[in-house]
């Protein structure tokens, strides 16, 4: 009967719950543990879930493949220091509006399939060296947060988007910050 679960901040290491078998669950909140095992599969395959945070657990990781999360929309997967290789698209995340990736190493960015639905995207300290053009299409991003990064320019487009969506953008922290205002 589990609809929200946070067990933060309590020094878990291992989260190894078979929480596919919680049908009612939507959130789950793992933040600021020491999480380096847990059940995968019942974790990135859960139907229902529509919020997961799994922020500040240093040594977690975020398997590559076999993840379907068709509710999720919400996913905090900040200050993990993890070399993130996951595609974060539509096959895997449909309804995807918020994505925090903050303070990992970015191996993939999130793909042009979520330009539909993303309207929060955090990725500072992800060893960006630059932004990809297509992000200009995402036409319903209010926040970008890009902060402490190696990015040296970005295109006129995605000024022109940050302008029109009055957007909360971040990028101090840049060489751009140096010459672009």
């Amino acid at each position: 009967e589990i609809v929200d679960f946070e067990v933060s901040y309590n020094r878990l290491d291992t989260f190894d719950v078979d929480i596919s078998k919680w049908e009612k669950l939507l959130t789950i909140y793992l933040q600021n543990n020491n999480i380096t095992s847990y059940n995968y599969k019942a974790l990135w395959t859960h139907d229902n879930v529509v919020g997961v945070s799994l922020t500040g657990n240093v040594g977690i990781q975020v398997p590559q493949t076999k993840i379907s999360m068709s509710s999720l929309q919400f996913l905090h997967l900040g200050n993990n220091e993890m070399d993130l290789n996951v595609n974060f698209d539509t096959n895997q995340f449909p309804n995807l509006m918020m994505l925090f990736v903050n303070g990992n190493n970015l191996l993939k960015f999130p793909d042009l399939s979520l330009q539909k639905n993303l309207f929060w995207l955090g990725i500072a300290r992800c060893n960006l060296n630059s932004l990809p053009p297509y992000l200009n299409g995402f036409k319903k991003l209010t926040y970008l947060d890009a902060r402490d990064n190696n990015i040296s320019r970005v295109d006129s487009e995605l000024k022109t988007l940050i302008q029109r969506n009055s957007m909360e953008s971040y990028f101090s922290g840049n060489p751009l910050c140096m010459e672009d205002s």
